[in-house]
């Protein structure tokens, strides 16, 4: 059971990240999700907030692209990524080195207000852009609100997607982009 939740959750997040469904992720599809989430938080090319997650969405794809684009064709299927998962499940370092630096820039683009938490809209409005249904709201939100405040901290946020990437195991953050079979 943990390897096919391990292969449900890399399949959902290569899929958010293939954006163009060719079955690849490539830079263009990582500059793509970068410029969706920026369009939908209203921040311009070239300001501070667009470079910083433009510039981590950057370091993710070159750790991604040399961790798993082993033809080195630019281009990562989703055999390579889902190895890459794999070999991420357990080693929270790698998930810090690799992941953490995009998804505090993210924290900080949606936290709109600047009060070190996200809202269930601004929540909604990330997930979205991102592609992910907004029937999945729900279990999004009761994954990442893990002290039921109605809000989501930081350390909330980077602690479930850390989860995420590096359990093998169900886990409150298997629900994180829906809802996972088995889980």
């Amino acid at each position: 059971m943990a390897a096919g939740i391990l292969q449900t959750k890399s399949r959902k997040v290569f899929d958010l990240l293939d954006e163009d469904g060719d079955g690849v992720v490539t830079h263009e599809d990582f500059r793509n999700s970068a410029g969706r989430l920026l369009q939908a938080f209203g921040r311009q090319p070239g300001s501070d907030s667009a470079r910083t997650v433009q510039d981590r969405y950057e370091h993710v794809w070159q750790q991604l692209a040399a961790a798993a684009d082993r033809d080195g064709d630019g281009r990562v299927t989703g055999e390579e990524f889902a190895a890459v998962f794999a070999d991420m499940s357990g080693d929270t370092a790698a998930f810090d080195r690799m992941i953490m630096p995009a998804l505090q820039a993210e924290f900080e683009l949606v936290d709109t207000d600047g009060d070190g938490t996200v809202t269930r809209d601004e929540l909604g409005r990330m997930l979205e852009a991102l592609g992910v249904p907004p029937t999945e709201l729900d279990s999004a939100m009761d994954s990442l609100d893990q002290d039921r405040d109605g809000r989501v901290s930081l350390h909330e946020y980077c602690d479930v997607w850390r989860d995420y990437y590096t359990s093998s195991t169900p886990s409150p953050a298997a629900g994180l982009l829906g809802r996972i079979r088995g889980a």
